[in-house]
């Protein structure tokens, strides 16, 4: 970024966006190997289970796309939006549309 004040790039941001996708996937892919039991188990985190914990990156998703477009909805943090991790996946993948 250069002088304070100015806004960032677009380019920076695509970057961001990009990255967020590319974690978000390694991170559906390594939890979709667990057993149900170990990903619904409490982990002593601040949302419990790794399923607390997912529903939450999801909802803070979906917050940061509406303040970015002014589109979607605006979760509440500890809402469960999603019972299983391939559907909190998939709809992290559609959280940031590509182009």
């Amino acid at each position: 970024m250069s002088a304070a004040g100015d806004a960032a790039p677009k380019p920076l941001f695509e970057m961001m966006a990009g990255y967020n996708q590319w974690a978000n996937r390694r991170i559906y892919e390594a939890v979709a190997r667990l057993p149900d039991a170990d990903y619904r188990a409490d982990r002593g985190a601040f949302f419990g289970s790794l399923h607390g914990t997912l529903n939450h990156l999801l909802g803070t998703d979906r917050i940061w796309m509406r303040r970015f477009t002014g589109a979607g909805e605006a979760p509440s943090l500890d809402l469960i939006l999603y019972q299983r991790e391939t559907g909190i996946g998939l709809a992290s993948q559609s959280a940031f549309p590509q182009g």
